[in-house]
């Protein structure tokens, strides 16, 4: 995954209810020099990026309890230019152009085609 180039020390929160999930993107992250950390669902998220300051958030959207959507919107209600700015990019496989782009999220990653995940993360991701 190196031929795709660092991305050497941003820090991304992965919001993913499933372990396994969590585990593949922090190790694809990892391979391109991002720090990252991670929620298992909306609430957790919305509480770490009320606390610590990321360069993105990679969210799903079938999270229990709170939909990503709905976790988007509430981090986008939130004010102020970090909030209003942070890049939120949906992690899906069949991406809803319309609702992705209603919540206030940037857009999203297929994470099985590491060349456009790769290559969206850089368009949002710089320092």
């Amino acid at each position: 995954m190196e031929e795709f180039g660092s991305l050497n020390g941003l820090q991304v929160l992965v919001v993913n209810d499933s372990q396994i999930n969590r585990v593949i993107l922090t190790n694809i992250l990892n391979r391109w020099e991002i720090l990252v950390n991670t929620a298992e669902n909306g609430a957790i998220a919305i509480e770490k990026v009320s606390k610590d300051l990321y360069d993105a958030v990679l969210m799903d959207i079938e999270l229990p309890y709170m939909q990503g959507y709905e976790v988007a919107s509430t981090i986008r209600a939130k004010g102020g230019e970090y909030f209003r700015n942070l890049p939120i990019l949906a992690l899906t496989r069949m991406p809803e152009l319309e609702k992705i782009e209603a919540c206030g999220m940037n857009g999203y990653i297929i994470l099985t085609d590491l060349e456009r995940f790769h290559k969206v993360l850089s368009t949002y991701l710089k320092k």
